[in-house]
Order: structure tokens, then sequence, then C-alpha cells
């Protein structure tokens, strides 16, 4: 019997019957510039100096028929000077990468411009997609970046954002020390947890944070700020440590951590 159809001359594409799902599944990436919500943001193109006040003690008994001036300076001002550490993308499209944008999958869903000179297929959504990375590793760094650039090549490119500034956890690092290699020690002695453990586990975590309350409240300038809302940043590492040290201990009415609703809340016990 005779084929009424001979299909084999047809492109594969034109054998297939399918249809384009419009979505394109792509790997999620944090929005790094979120971090203005948890962080005072200034614009600036180089550097600014962030001034802070020490007001030391300053009353004492009156009536005395005595001049007992207060020894040194009342008020003592301290700055801090951030500087806008460089970063960049060098994004290369050459001629045949254009070619391929166009007729690519990007092509058939955002064409480019023809009369753009700057535009090609999908470029909407590749800038978006590549603006969502930048944030996701400027969001790396705010904690655990290093400064690594080197002027004179490459060597220490694509860290996944690690290399763009020192991040927080070497600001800590840096100010706790007072002694070894690129220890400042600004961080008041007063103002730091005693005997703090060396790796935090499910075992001890609720007792170094109850370290740290004891800290606050037994500090006569901190106390003040014990009610005052503010942010306590961990790892997702510390978090799970949390959750699972509280699901493993009875029931206590004054738990210093406490967990409603996915957020964490240390509580100041007095």
């Amino acid at each position: 019997m005779a084929n009424l159809v001979n299909v084999e001359a047809l492109s594969q594409n034109l054998k297939e019957s399918k249809k384009d799902y419009e979505k394109i599944f792509s790997l999620k990436v944090a929005n790094g510039f979120d971090a203005k919500k948890d962080f005072v943001v200034a614009p600036v193109k180089q550097g600014m100096e962030l001034i802070r006040d020490e007001l030391r003690t300053l009353t004492q008994p009156g009536r005395t028929n005595q001049i007992n001036p207060t020894p040194g300076p009342i008020l003592t001002q301290k700055s801090r000077k951030p500087v806008l550490a460089p970063a960049k993308v060098d994004l290369l499209l050459d001629e045949q990468q254009l070619y391929q944008l166009s007729i690519s999958y990007l092509g058939q869903r955002q064409p480019g411009d023809p009369s753009d000179f700057a535009s090609f297929a999908g470029r909407a959504y590749l800038m978006g997609r590549i603006f969502d990375g930048i944030g996701q590793e400027v969001n790396n760094a705010i904690y655990g970046g290093q400064l690594g650039y080197q002027a004179s090549g490459n060597a220490t490119a694509f860290q996944g954002g690690l290399n763009l500034f020192d991040g927080l956890g070497l600001k800590f690092l840096t100010g706790y020390a007072t002694s070894g290699t690129g220890a400042v020690g600004d961080i008041p002695g007063v103002n730091k947890v005693t005997n703090p453990v060396a790796t935090l586990t499910e075992a001890n975590i609720l007792g170094e944070l109850k370290k740290i309350v004891t800290l606050i409240i037994s500090n006569k300038t901190l106390v003040r700020y014990k009610n005052a809302p503010a942010s306590f940043f961990i790892s997702d590492t510390q978090e799970m440590l949390i959750l699972n040290a509280l699901d493993n201990l009875p029931y206590k009415a004054d738990q210093v951590v406490t967990y409603k609703d996915g957020v964490l809340k240390i509580q100041a016990v007095t």
C-alpha cells in the first residue's frame, strides 16, 4: 500500500508537533541590591567620612566647695572612612553571537531593533539576568568579601563577588583582634562576649545567644537599647542550628530565642 504523504523531506522541526512554553526556567539568584533594606545606602563617587561622638561620664556630687574639672575631653569625635571599591562586568558579544541570538528562542520572543545600534535579541532579558547576578555577587561580599583586586591581571577575577570589597566578617575580625596581621582592635572590650566558643553547634548556639543578651543587659551603655528594634545577621547554617536547638528543647516561657512566622527573635530578658 502506497504512503499518501512523504514527510521525510521536511526539516526536523517541521516534523515535530511542539509548542514553546514562554517562560524560561532559570537559576534563582538572590537580589543583593535588597541590602539597602538593612543598611544605610549613600551614593558616593570615592568615599565619605562617618563621624560619631563618644561622651564620657560627667556628673559628680555638688556643694563640695571644690573645683574638680573633668579630666581629659568631655566629648571625643571619631571617624571612619568607607571608600568605594570599583567593580565591573566585561561583556563581549561578537557578530557570530549576535547572529545566534537573533535566530534563537530569545530572538523569537524579543527580537532586536534593527534601527538601534545597541539593540540585540533578548536584550532586556539578558541584561536583567546579568544585573540579578551582579546583585547576588554583591550580596555574597557584604559579609564574606575580602578585597583581592590586582590591577596587573586577572589572578583574582571571577570569585563570585568575594573579592569585590572587605566584607563585614573581615571588618569584625580585624576590629575584634588586638594583635596579628591586619588587627585594628577598635571594638571596646566591654562590647565583646566573654569566652565565646570556637565553633557553633546545636548544643551551644542558644547559650552563645544568651551571652549576647547578657552582654547588653550588663553594659550600662548598651542596656538603654535593649528594647530598640535591631537586626541580628546570621548565616543560613546558624539559623538551622538555632531551629534544631529550639526543636530539641522542652517548652520554656522565658526562652531567649523564639521562632514565629518565619522570624527568629532574641528576647532581652531581665
